[in-house]
């Protein structure tokens, strides 16, 4: 975790898709709300299932942790 700079670690998924980490930290809608998380902007758009926001499991409000344009994230 040390190593990924946010904004610029580029990763590759098991299926070869590239991304950049635009996110490293705890997500709200986590059923243990400390574990850390990334974020990822996928290049091939495809790949994405969210935009970067979820629904909080304590206060049921949508909370934003990045933003990616629909599905990218």
């Amino acid at each position: 975790v040390e190593d990924i700079v946010v904004g610029k670690t580029r990763i590759r998924d098991e299926d070869n898709f590239y991304g950049t980490i635009v996110y490293l930290g705890c997500v709200a809608s986590a059923k243990k709300a400390n574990e850390v998380y990334a974020g990822i902007a996928w290049d091939d758009t495809t790949r994405g299932k969210h935009d970067g926001s979820v629904i909080c499991r304590r206060t049921n409000q949508l909370v934003r942790h990045f933003h990616v344009p629909h599905a990218h994230g």
